[in-house]
């Protein structure tokens, strides 16, 4: 599932949300299936509803499903106001939901404007001072390694939000999930290679 915003309209509060999904029917028969979901506010209210596409696919057939809408009065994501929403995903084949899939995540419109020593990043068109750390993917405890329970990733990523940073450059490889999931919840820029 792939959650992103379309486009996003900073003096009007708005986003257009897209929901993107690959579906499999793995029946020996065709079903009607169709994708469409919900964005959710930190409250637990439905603040948008994504109208999806119908499909009719036969035996082990596979599309990419999508849903989209409009996400009014808007609340966008900054390293000073981490504000996540809950997305859930919905399938559905003939019409009776079958699978349902959360994703966490904030919206954020994100620019590079001017040159060297003049510009700088931009979050909903707000100058980003980033400063921050290099930090290895597989973020090493002492006597652990790199399997260590979620709390301790939220544990990792206040600590640097108590230094003052607001940036992680992930170093060799793409961090845990866990790791991105406590960056976006303590308002914290992440650059993740593709190793």
């Amino acid at each position: 599932v792939y959650v992103y915003p379309d486009s996003i309209d900073l003096a009007k509060k708005t986003a257009d949300i897209k929901v993107e999904a690959e579906a499999l029917n793995q029946t020996d028969d065709y079903a009607s299936i169709t994708l469409s979901a919900v964005v959710v506010d930190a409250d637990g209210i439905v603040r948008a509803v994504l109208d999806g596409n119908t499909s009719d696919l036969v035996a082990n057939q596979g599309e990419t499903f999508t849903a989209a809408g409009t996400l009014k009065d808007a609340h966008f994501w900054s390293p000073d106001d981490p504000y996540l929403y809950r997305v859930y995903s919905m399938l559905s084949v003939g019409g009776k939901v079958v699978d349902v899939c959360e994703t966490t995540t904030g919206f954020r419109q994100t620019e590079f404007k001017g040159g060297a020593g003049t510009g700088g990043v931009y979050l909903n068109d707000k100058f980003v001072w980033l400063t921050g750390y290099s930090q290895r993917a597989s973020n090493d405890w002492p006597g652990l390694g790199s399997a260590y329970p979620d709390w301790m990733h939220d544990f990792n990523a206040a600590l640097l939000r108590e230094s003052n940073g607001n940036y992680v450059r992930w170093m060799h490889v793409s961090p845990t999930r866990a790791d991105v999931a406590a960056c976006d919840k303590f308002g914290i820029a992440n650059v993740c290679p593709a190793g």
